[in-house]
């Protein structure tokens, strides 16, 4: 796992979500397919960071149990950015190459490198 301060990452991930986020936005997709789509990246990406360390100083049980559940949810992250990636050529794509690139593949990949450097 990298190590990077958290002031890094935010300015890393963060503009890139949000533009991420926009161009889905601005897709002509149904809003409620739209919200559906971030929240579970936002709940899988949750589960897959490591535990608060709020949460591990109260609850060091449970921390701990969540912790070794974690990589269960990057590999669930990993396998839906690969699958939308290679199999999802009808949705909503940025022109950043000449066939295209899935935004829903890319915000699975942000997410799942975002909270692999938590």
């Amino acid at each position: 796992m990298i190590r990077l301060p958290g002031w890094l990452a935010f300015l890393i991930f963060f503009p890139l979500q949000v533009y991420l986020a926009v161009k889905l936005w601005l897709s002509d997709w149904a809003w409620w397919a739209i919200l559906g789509a971030l929240l579970l990246f936002a709940f899988l990406g949750n589960r897959a960071a490591r535990v608060p360390w709020i949460q591990q100083l109260l609850f060091p049980a449970h921390a701990a149990q969540r912790e070794a559940r974690r990589h269960v949810y990057q590999g669930i992250l990993f396998l839906v950015a690969a699958v939308l990636f290679l199999f999802y050529p009808w949705g909503p794509m940025l022109p950043w190459t000449a066939r295209g690139v899935p935004i829903l593949g890319m915000i699975s990949l942000v997410t799942l490198l975002k909270a692999s450097l938590r």
